[in-house]
């Protein structure tokens, strides 16, 4: 849109720049301005053929602005609404979010509780699996020391395995 609105403004100060000539005394005049004065010339109503070329001139401008101005509007309609629908979906799709973790939020807490109970079990076993392996090895030194016969310390080392 304002690329087009440069463009036509950049061609119309080439055609301004082209139309300019050299006259023998240094002065330049425009070639519009001579074909004008030609026009006024030729016709007996010179002045007000002129003044009707410049408001049709004027008025072709004045269309082709409001068109690009009512194209300008549209686009910036289309933008709006564009804009306004990514950010309902936005909002819902925040508000779907915002209900998915509140409704995680107490199975996250029950997990994390849930965690720590196990992590106590797992100690205490840990614990008492220590407790075991050392009384075995205790219990392994006495009979050794012990004396005794042969047989005992075969059944007692049969149930330790």
């Amino acid at each position: 849109m304002e690329s087009s609105d440069g463009e036509e403004r950049g061609k119309d100060e080439e055609a301004e720049g082209a139309d300019l000539m050299e006259v023998s005394d240094g002065e330049e005049r425009g070639r519009d301005e001579e074909a004008e004065g030609a026009d006024l010339m030729e016709s007996s109503d010179g002045e007000e053929r002129g003044k009707d070329e410049e408001a049709e001139e004027a008025e072709g401008t004045s269309t082709e602005s409001r068109r690009c101005l009512r194209v300008t509007a549209v686009c910036l309609g289309l933008l709006c609404v564009l804009l306004l629908t990514a950010i309902t979906v936005l909002c819902i799709k925040l508000n779907n979010l915002t209900v998915e973790r509140d409704q995680l939020q107490p199975n996250c807490t029950s997990l994390a509780v849930e965690r720590d109970q196990l992590q106590t079990s797992y100690t205490k076993l840990e614990f008492s699996y220590m407790e075991a392996v050392n009384e075995r090895d205790q219990l392994k030194e006495k009979l050794r020391s012990a004396d005794g016969n042969g047989e005992i310390n075969h059944s007692v080392e049969a149930q330790g395995r």
